[in-house]
């Protein structure tokens, strides 16, 4: 993992100094949302448009509806608030059932809140971690753009960490092209729960006037370790019946050495 890490890391690097000599790529005027000037209540209507100083977004972001494929403008979160959220799967739903770790099967508990089911339905259960069409991300970028998250948390026994990293830039006014990577590795909190994401996928988009193309190519693959639940119930509805201590790796389940693996391709 460390050294995964470590040339992605690099790689970011050494492409961001390459390209920091870029021109600078001014967005399609239809994606640019000019800055309105402040309100004056003095005055029933509004100042005009500042069209001298107007502000230009670094980048634009959008995702394509599943069925019409119309752009879909979608805003950049940078704040730091909650940010532990966007990797613990309880901050996928107010009421998600899954494993345990991350990187685990997951399912709403709320109806409204799951898709259609797929032409491929045993990816679904990884929803929250996987690259489907309907859910990436594209980009028009005035400077290369290179975003890298590292999240870990837990012991060596029980450890959890995930990588990610984008690196988009514009080759022109219309023609974009980016790469994303997203490894997930836990080892669960019991035994023979262990799971392991290697998602990578390469994008890109060109617009113009009179023509508009997308390109999404992903694969993914997981791992995941299966124990079929614990054999005995009062490890957890009464583990004073147990007369000792115990941790949940130390809990009996029922299987030790089954495990399910899965490779998708889009």
């Amino acid at each position: 993992m460390r050294k995964i890490i470590f040339i992605v890391l690099w790689i970011t690097v050494c492409v961001s100094e390459s390209m920091a000599q870029a021109r600078v790529i001014l967005p399609d005027s239809l994606q640019v949302t000019p800055r309105q000037a402040p309100h004056d209540h003095q005055h029933e209507m509004e100042e005009p448009f500042d069209t001298v100083n107007l502000v230009l977004p670094a980048a634009t972001v959008w995702y394509l509806h599943p069925r019409s494929g119309d752009r879909l403008v979608a805003a950049m979160d940078t704040l730091k608030h909650n940010y532990q959220q966007t990797t613990i799967p309880d901050g996928y739903s107010v009421a998600g059932g899954y494993l345990g770790p991350i990187g685990s099967p997951f399912i709403s508990k709320i109806f409204f809140e799951r898709d259609e089911t797929s032409h491929f339905p045993f990816y679904d259960a990884y929803r929250p971690y996987n690259k489907s069409p309907e859910q990436h991300l594209f980009y028009n970028t005035r400077v290369p753009y290179a975003n890298l998250t590292y999240q870990t948390a837990g012991s060596r026994p029980v450890k959890e960490q995930r990588l990610k990293a984008l690196l988009t830039t514009n080759f022109g006014k219309r023609l974009n092209a980016g790469i994303e990577g997203d490894l997930i590795s836990a080892k669960g909190l019991y035994r023979s729960q262990e799971n392991k994401h290697n998602d990578w996928s390469l994008f890109g988009n060109y617009l113009s006037d009179k023509f508009e193309s997308h390109l999404l190519a992903s694969t993914s693959t997981v791992k995941q370790f299966e124990n079929g639940g614990i054999t005995d119930e009062r490890f957890i509805l009464d583990p004073e019946s147990v007369g000792e201590n115990f941790s949940t790796g130390d809990i009996p389940v029922k299987f030790t050495n089954t495990w399910n693996k899965m490779k998708t391709n889009h």
